[in-house]
């Protein structure tokens, strides 16, 4: 066994320069060139990581939002207009403030989705592939400035400097005799193995997920460009490298929260650790990153409050230990043998005992010991590289994670990064045989990653083979059970969502999230009586519960709908005022209160509701849709067709404003200006067969009969 590995290794590092990299089912070929540092050799290589992206991930045309992708993605209304950027900057990530994810460049990243790709969702999982495919490159690029830092090639030396300035920079010198013994080629491989590693599935495949790719493209970029800064003859391009790098920075920061992390490992190694670095510089790192901090926590206070959450019990600190020891080794198995993957490792680490997870926790701590410690020429590199991996999991770990926090196999996305850069470092000071064994295991197991991957990525596909395999893999949690049973509400089949929900509440008897989603299945089947109660909720348990999940306003929603079928209008009324006083901004509980004003004929009170709603949230198109049907339903005309001017650009995709605006027009008889907005229906909507029929109806009424049947021909296609 062992010579069959020598003899792989031995060819693997004469034949490098053309290897083929399978990576996914004998589907992928990335050719890297042997002289890496060549600009053309470089954009190709580049172009290898995205392809090698995108087979192991793979793609197809059926695909359809998963888990949160369905609100995120699906019912957001903050990317649907650019006219909305600046409202980006003033909300959290979801619609109803009960979590501090302030993420707006992941909607910015969502508007540009929605300008090029409409609602077709394969097309925002291609954008993902492509966010992770560039932060894949752009590690490489790092990696490879860190590698030359600490291998006799290091930028920041004088000489460096003289020769970069004077356009005559030559390659650092080769370790070695292989191809990996370049600092461009080992980064490359460092690169590879990141992309492709399973783990990353979540922050990819699932396009909720794309606040990590993010803020590692904007942070790896921002460093970078700092560093061509440092090295910059021209004071134009240095000055433009400076502000570059300052607004990567910032957009980094905006992504995702661990931009913090990035922020921190940055100035600390171009601050501190990095030799050769002059004491302006240093200077200059810190202050660029107390200002970028600032700036961030001023942009944090621009949303609306949180809602409060009812103060925790107090964590004794021997248990959070123990419990984080165990999610390292459930992480360091994730990283070695990435078999069990799922989004809610929290069962994981609590399904058993924990006394199984120890041996690999000690394993992996003495691994990256040896990574930090052992002697060799890049032993400042590893030493950072370990830290790296510690300065990112310890955010993510029970001891500092808010409580109730689950872990997720995707917040190693930027941990990972620094593990692997600092294995590869340590794998450079090897020599003789060690070294073209590792070679050789490194190998295998990256071929073995890149088909996990593919197979992961697979489970992706839609709400269906995500929830199969998912419960298959033992993650029963509420939360998944009630995005089976409203998937199973949806496709009308109540008995099986039911027979899920009342599993889930036997498991969970103390989640009151299950119950009430019990109560909503069963109040969709009919069963109103039986649902009624499990709905209910008093005001002091909705205030426990608005800070924990955005589902909870739910519950008064379903108990009002349960309440009006049984003809108790009274009830149900005082039921959906309660709710607003806890959640005034919960949109379903809205609704249904301006359901049932109308329904008694007290349409201006509930345009009353709806006026106050939209004067707090004046980004909300349904509310402002829904009070323009009922001020032109009272004879407020104008004011309508203003409300629907308005919500034109709120969505500059949805047909839906043009339509009842060319309906509005129509019943004041004016057909031309009517005609008018149901072509631009017509073209938002792509060609729909409503709406060339609404064109034929129009065009009759002008006079254009021809007009009028060709429409209509149309309509028939």
């Amino acid at each position: 066994m062992e010579s069959s590995i020598q003899g792989l290794s031995c060819f693997l590092e004469k034949y490098a320069g053309a290897l083929p990299a399978a990576l996914t089912g004998g589907c992928a070929v990335a050719i890297v060139p042997q002289m890496l540092p060549s600009a053309i050799s470089r954009v190709l290589a580049a172009l290898a990581l995205v392809l090698a992206v995108f087979l192991a991930y793979g793609w197809s045309t059926d695909l359809k939002p998963v888990w949160d992708d369905v609100f995120l993605v699906g019912s957001n209304p903050f990317f649907k207009s650019p006219y909305l950027i600046g409202e980006m900057f003033h909300q959290w990530l979801w619609i109803e403030p009960y979590t501090a994810y302030y993420r707006p460049v992941q909607n910015l990243s969502f508007l540009g989705d929605y300008l090029l790709w409409r609602t077709w969702f394969p097309g925002y999982r291609v954008s993902s592939l492509l966010w992770h495919g560039g932060a894949a490159v752009l590690f490489w690029r790092l990696a490879a400035g860190l590698l030359r830092d600490f291998s006799g090639g290091s930028d920041s030396c004088p000489d460096r400097l003289e020769e970069r300035r004077s356009g005559q920079e030559s390659d650092p010198p080769a370790h070695g005799k292989t191809w990996l013994s370049r600092p461009e080629a080992l980064a490359w491989a460092v690169a590879l193995i990141w992309a492709v590693h399973p783990a990353h599935n979540a922050a990819v495949a699932y396009v909720s997920g794309r606040a990590d790719p993010l803020a590692m493209c904007f942070a790896l970029s921002g460093w970078l460009f700092f560093r061509m800064a440092v090295t910059a003859a021209q004071p134009l391009h240095r000055s433009a490298a400076t502000i570059a790098a300052f607004a990567c920075g910032m957009l980094a920061l905006c992504s995702r929260e661990t931009g913090l992390v990035w922020l921190a490992l940055f100035a600390i190694y171009e601050g501190a650790w990095r030799s050769h670095s002059s004491a302006r510089v240093r200077a200059s790192v810190w202050i660029g990153a107390l200002m970028l901090t600032t700036f961030y926590a001023m942009l944090r206070t621009l949303p609306p409050a949180l809602f409060e959450k009812t103060s925790a019990a107090e964590r004794p600190l021997g248990p959070l230990l123990w419990k984080s020891v165990l999610v390292l080794g459930d992480y360091a198995t994730l990283f070695i043998a990435p078999l069990r993957l799922s989004m809610e490792r929290k069962l994981i680490v609590e399904g058993g005992s924990g006394i199984e997870l120890l041996p690999v926790v000690l394993a992996f701590c003495v691994v990256l010991a040896g990574i930090a410690f052992w002697p060799g020429g890049t032993r400042r590199l590893r030493m950072f590289c370990a830290f790296w991996f510690v300065i990112a999991f310890l955010p993510i770990s029970p001891l500092l994670a808010p409580p109730n926090t689950d872990s997720a196999e995707h917040w190693m996305y930027l941990p990972f990064a620094g593990l692997i850069l600092g294995g590869a470092a340590l794998w450079w000071d090897m020599t003789g045989k060690i070294r073209r064994i590792a070679v050789g295991c490194v190998v295998c197991w990256v071929l073995l990653l890149g088909v996990r991957t593919h197979l992961r990525a697979r489970e992706w596909r839609n709400q269906d083979v995500f929830m199969r395999a998912t419960l298959q893999n033992g993650m029963a949690s509420p939360r998944l059970l009630a995005l089976a049973s409203i998937n199973l509400i949806l496709d009308g089949k109540f008995g099986e969502a039911e027979t899920i929900q009342r599993k889930s509440v036997d498991r969970h008897p103390k989640d009151p999230l299950s119950k009430i989603f019990l109560g909503m299945v069963l109040q969709e089947k009919g069963d109103v009586a039986e649902a009624l109660p499990l709905l209910q909720m008093t005001r002091s348990q909705m205030l426990a519960e608005r800070g924990t999940h955005p589902r909870f306003c739910l519950a008064p929603a379903y108990a009002s709908a349960c309440l009006i079928s049984m003809g108790r209008n009274r009830e149900a009324e005082q039921v959906l005022r309660l709710g607003l006083e806890t959640w005034p901004d919960g949109w379903h509980i809205i609704r249904n209160l301006v359901v049932l004003l109308t329904s008694e004929h007290r349409s201006s009170e509930a345009i009353v509701v709806l006026k106050d709603f939209i004067s707090r949230n004046p980004w909300h198109i349904d509310a402002v849709l829904h009070c323009a049907v009922l001020l032109a339903e009272s004879g407020q005309s104008y004011e309508a067709g203003v409300l629907l001017e308005y919500a034109r650009t709120l969505d500059i995709r949805s047909p839906l404003p043009d339509r009842l605006m060319a309906v509005l027009l129509a019943e004041n008889e004016m057909w031309p200006q009517s005609l008018r907005y149901q072509r631009q229906a017509l073209r938002r909507s792509g060609g729909e067969a409503v709406d060339w029929r609404a064109l034929a109806i129009l065009l009759e009424k002008t006079g254009d009969i021809e007009g009028a049947h060709a429409a209509l021909q149309k309509a028939r296609q």
